[in-house]
C-alpha cells in the first residue's frame, strides 16, 4: 500500500479587522480521489476580544477498487 498524495493551497487576505480565506485540498490514492474547496470570513469585534467566523466548503470524491477494474 502506497502512501496517499495530498496537496493543499490556501490564501488569506487581511482587510481591517477581517480575514478572508480561500482554500483548496486535493487527495489521491490508488483507489480514491478527493477535492475540497472552502471559503471563510473571520471578523474581530469588541476590540479584538471576540471573533465571529463563518465559512462554506464544497467537496467531492471518487472511490474505486484497487483490485477490480469493473467496480465504480
Amino acid at each position: 500500500s502506497e502512501p496517499p498524495d495530498q496537496y493543499k493551497f490556501g490564501i488569506d487576505y487581511l482587510y481591517g479587522d477581517s480575514v478572508m480565506s480561500l482554500n483548496y485540498t486535493n487527495s489521491s490514492e490508488t483507489d480514491y480521489e478527493g477535492r475540497l474547496f472552502s471559503l471563510g470570513v473571520a471578523h474581530e469585534v469588541f476590540a479584538g476580544m471576540t471573533t465571529l467566523k463563518m465559512g462554506v466548503g464544497r467537496g467531492d470524491d471518487t472511490v474505486t477498487s484497487s483490485v477490480d477494474d469493473t467496480f465504480e
